[in-house]
């Protein structure tokens, strides 16, 4: 059985795309688990990831401590899919494979505090 250490470990032999829907699928199955909900039943769900026991729409979105700088203070959301969730969850794994939370919002208060820009994404600023 591969452990996450053995997954993390492989990012940087794969090619780009891989290590992205990886990193994702950590942070999705994590979110699942932390809050009792379930993962999306198909790959590529369109717009959520997560689905709460009570209905909350989850949009999990993970990065690790190899995002570039420049981006890890930031996310972007994608404006065509943000009416489908209810709720936007960004993770950050930690070098030491530590996971942790860098925001949890909802929808409406991703949409009042971030315009969607020219490109069609609505850009999160972290803390």
């Amino acid at each position: 059985m591969t452990t996450l250490i053995d997954l993390l470990a492989q990012l940087s032999s794969h090619p780009a795309k891989h290590p992205q829907k990886l990193v994702g699928d950590i942070g999705e199955l994590h979110c699942a688990q932390e809050i009792g909900g379930t993962h999306a039943a198909k790959i590529n769900q369109w717009g959520w990831d997560v689905m709460a026991a009570n209905g909350t729409r989850i949009s999990v979105k993970t990065q690790t401590w190899l995002t570039p700088k420049g981006r890890q203070n930031r996310r972007k959301i994608k404006g065509s899919t943000v009416d489908l969730v209810d709720r936007i969850i960004v993770y950050r794994i930690l070098e030491d494979l530590s996971i942790i939370k860098l925001a949890d919002v909802t929808k409406d208060e991703l949409l009042a505090t971030t315009p969607l820009g020219k490109n069609g994404y609505h850009d999160m600023w972290l803390s």
